[in-house]
């Protein structure tokens, strides 16, 4: 593969990363411009898709993460993702069995069920809870010992 081809693939996914933004194809384009080196050096086409695709995957697997701490560090948190850790208070018995449950959370009534830790215990009514998760339109909660 010549390295016009590296070229215009690094080109593309450059492209693409500026579009979706998500540091994903980022690390494709750095293994093609190493698949264009090897590709300079006189390597042969095995051996140009082979350093494209190791060195695209251990930088996706490897250092995305390590980066996307950073990148996200400022990120403002919405109502959902600070709902996890608080307390409610049980306004309708939970049955994990049933299927019914209803808490109060911050002045707000949300169908409710039992995390998955707690099994398919019974909450009563006017028990403290907390928040461990949420799922789809349903909080998932625990007893607060």
């Amino acid at each position: 593969m010549g390295t016009t081809y590296w070229l215009i693939l690094f080109a593309i996914l450059m492209l693409f990363e500026a579009v979706t933004v998500d540091l994903t194809t980022i690390w494709f384009a750095i293994g093609a411009l190493v698949g264009l080196a090897v590709s300079a050096a006189g390597g042969g086409l095995a051996i140009q898709l082979a350093a494209f695709l190791v060195v695209s995957v251990v930088l996706l697997l490897f250092t995305r993460p390590f980066i996307m701490k950073f990148v996200n560090k400022n990120r403002t948190k919405t109502n959902i993702d600070e709902l996890p850790g608080t307390q409610a208070v049980v306004t309708e018995e939970i049955d994990g069995i049933r299927g019914t449950g209803r808490v109060q959370l911050r002045g707000m009534d949300w169908k409710a069920a039992p995390a998955p830790s707690e099994g398919e215990k019974v909450l009563p009514k006017g028990t403290l809870v907390r928040v461990e998760s949420i799922e789809g339109v349903k909080v998932l909660v625990k007893k607060i010992s």
